[in-house]
């Protein structure tokens, strides 16, 4: 009730003195006693608490929001760990109704992150973008057949709105649970494009499963740019009656796009965070940027989703979408396909039978917080392998023109090929090309190549 007027530290301290004050009170009305023991024992309680208020020491807000419980501080000592925090910059401070919202300004000097009640959400270095919550914007956008309306839920630091605003959306609905969050955003003004200055967005301060559940309208992209499902507060946006709504308020042709955590998490938990968003939408498929293995990016749609080839480069040379891909080193079309994790069918055997997070059973809430601590098992390099061997979708789903199938083979190959954890999936490429134009040399040397790579890293394993 205090803290967004008088803080969190201030408040402890009026609570205090509420308290003394209460018992005092008592102590006036009880009936044992005379005035002399009452006034006694009042100057007795009273008398520290005065002395101590005006010397209580101001909180050191750098240490106080370095969030020991959420980011790893092993094997560091205290003073260690003060002096660490004390050599970066405290941006931006504030207590909010929700959570402490601060950005900090790293030891580096070229890294701004973002946290909430001291848990690292996002960062940006030298004014770029965070890839994985930048992507989370433009995907779902190109994957879109119409691009009249968008909700995003989770202004966070703006990345993903500013991603999305850098196409022709005529209107943007913006919601964020956190009023501090907002001005927080303002400090990621050059990684976001400006995000907030966009006429086009109308920003509601509330609940985003209730605005959701309440809105009149559908929209042709919804993302919802929240995390992490062990958080309360945040669990209930990830949740199968969450994506029940997502879906119900998505146009006929439209994309629903998910944030998930491939890090501190269990392949199980990972499949029943998966399993419940596959089990809204009939049409799922996951992707990824290929410098971090730690974010996911989950989409969903009621019919079968994909790119046009032509309609996706017209799209992505499009200016200001140019500029902010290329940020993200994203270049060409083949770039955006090469993001590309597991289509629907891949994606639906590697869940399984996996188990259901819902409102009467959130499980992930329950047991994601496990992870903080302890060892998962298989961390996200090997999860995102592991996704990669399947069978059925290794090719993006993208439309091509008819008669260029050797060309586009060759080319995702050869954009596989500069991937190590894409080697399988690029020599099945090259196959592909040289079924269709045995003749063609490019693709029988880069087949070549890669097998003989294969070949040795296999003897070096001792496999042969």
């Amino acid at each position: 009730m205090f803290v967004p007027f008088v803080g969190i530290q201030k408040s402890i301290v009026l609570l205090t003195g509420i308290n003394i004050l209460l018992g005092l009170a008592l102590l006036a009305i009880a009936p044992f006693g005379g005035v002399r023991m009452k006034t006694l024992l009042a100057a007795v309680i009273i008398t520290p608490f005065l002395i101590l208020v005006p010397n209580i020491p101001q909180w050191d807000r750098m240490i106080m929001t370095i969030g020991p419980y959420a980011n790893p501080i092993d094997n560091q000592t205290a003073e260690a760990l003060k002096q660490g925090n004390k050599a970066g910059e405290l941006l931006f401070y504030k207590e909010g109704i929700n959570a402490v919202i601060t950005v900090r300004k790293e030891a580096d000097g070229r890294t701004i992150s973002y946290q909430s009640n001291g848990k690292y959400e996002t960062k940006s270095v030298d004014f770029k973008p965070g890839k994985a919550w930048s992507l989370l914007g433009h995907i779902p956008i190109l994957l879109s057949k119409k691009n009249d309306s968008a909700l995003v839920i989770g202004l966070g630091s703006g990345i993903t709105l500013g991603a999305m605003e850098q196409y022709p959306l005529a209107n943007i609905d913006v919601v964020e649970f956190e009023p501090a969050v907002v001005e927080a955003a303002g400090y990621f003004s050059a990684a976001n494009n400006n995000a907030l200055s966009d006429s086009r967005i109308r920003l509601h301060i509330t609940d985003g499963r209730n605005f959701l559940f309440t809105a009149k309208k559908r929209y042709d992209v919804i993302v919802s740019a929240v995390s992490d499902p062990w958080i309360t507060g945040v669990s209930n946006l990830f949740t199968k009656e969450y994506f029940d709504e997502m879906s119900n308020k998505l146009t006929d042709d439209g994309i629903a796009a998910l944030w998930f955590q491939n890090y501190r998490i269990s392949t199980d938990g990972l499949k029943t965070g998966l399993n419940t968003f596959a089990s809204v939408f009939p049409h799922v498929s996951l992707w990824f940027h290929y410098t971090g293995t730690s974010d996911l990016i989950v989409i969903g749609s009621k019919h079968p989703h994909g790119f046009e080839l032509e309609s996706l480069s017209g799209r992505m040379l499009a200016e200001k979408a140019q500029k902010d891909l290329a940020r993200l080193d994203i270049l060409n079309p083949f770039d955006i396909l090469s993001l590309f994790l597991m289509g629907n069918n891949d994606m639906r055997n590697y869940v399984g039978g996996a188990s259901m997070n819902t409102d009467n059973h959130p499980v992930l809430e329950f047991t994601l917080p496990r992870h903080l601590y302890s060892d998962p098992g298989s961390g996200p390099n090997e999860r995102v392998l592991e996704m990669l061997s399947g069978e059925q979708d290794f090719i993006p789903p993208v439309i091509i023109p008819k008669g260029t199938e050797e060309d586009f083979y060759y080319r995702l190959g050869v954009t596989y090929a500069s991937y190590v954890f894409r080697t399988d999936q690029a020599i099945r490429l090259f196959e592909k090309v040289l079924a269709i134009n045995p003749g063609h040399k490019q693709a029988k040397e880069y087949l070549d190549a890669l097998r003989n790579e294969q070949k040795k890293a296999a003897t070096q394993k001792g496999v042969f």
